[in-house]
């Protein structure tokens, strides 16, 4: 699949042809799955109390055996259960091919995609902070105003904020409180105060020592 894939972007004559004929048959194996589900609930084991050579064999009408019958995937067949009992009459928009089983599921309630606040939040604010904050460096680098270099350390010292409490927001269990422990926090805070002293960091000083961020951050 995704060598035909492959050739149709690069624009090979036959592979939009063949992409759409795999289409056309998935849409017709979705349909006979969709008429062949009823919404009965079965047992939650899946699997018949025979066993062959001691290895249990699967219910032939669970969920797993039922979507390896129509070749579509688990969770698809799990769809389709769910609209039988939830939505039939979306499932009878799925049998006639004018809706897919993750669309049907989207529009009665079984997918959620969640907003895209609760997932930043959740996922990635711990990372690069948050979100105005992070839309305020993105447009001053946009507006040439602070260098790759000077975001990078705006963008590091972002994600150490909010609640230090929470566990979701630590790096290390040495950051519940406000520190200059890290490397990398003691440059992202010289690149923004002191950016001359940041370029110093590295350099070897007249009594043989080197100019380190941490030293310079503890002053």
């Amino acid at each position: 699949m995704r060598e035909i894939v492959e050739r149709h972007q690069r624009g090979e004559p036959g592979a939009k042809e063949e992409l759409d004929a795999i289409e056309r048959a998935y849409g017709e194996r979705l349909k006979q799955a969709a008429m062949a589900t009823t919404g009965d609930v079965l047992t939650k084991s899946g699997f018949v109390p025979d066993r062959v050579e001691g290895a249990q064999i699967a219910h032939p009408c669970s969920q797993t055996m039922r979507a390896a019958g129509s070749a579509i995937s688990r969770r698809t067949q799990q769809h389709l259960d769910a609209l039988a009992r939830r939505r039939p009459d979306l499932l009878d928009e799925v049998r006639s091919g004018r809706l897919s089983a993750h669309r049907a599921a989207i529009q009665a309630g079984i997918v959620n995609h969640g907003s895209f606040d609760g997932l930043y939040e959740a996922v990635i604010e711990p990372w690069l902070g948050k979100y105005p904050e992070l839309r305020e460096i993105v447009g001053r680098y946009q507006r040439g105003e602070i260098s790759v270099e000077d975001g990078v350390a705006q963008i590091e010292l972002g994600r150490r904020g909010g609640d230090r409490r929470s566990e979701a927001f630590q790096v290390r269990n040495t950051n519940l409180k406000p520190s200059t422990d890290t490397k990398d926090y003691a440059i992202a805070r010289l690149r923004r105060d002191r950016p001359d002293l940041a370029a110093r960091v590295g350099e070897r000083l007249p009594n043989g020592k080197r100019f380190t961020a941490n030293r310079v951050c503890r002053v």
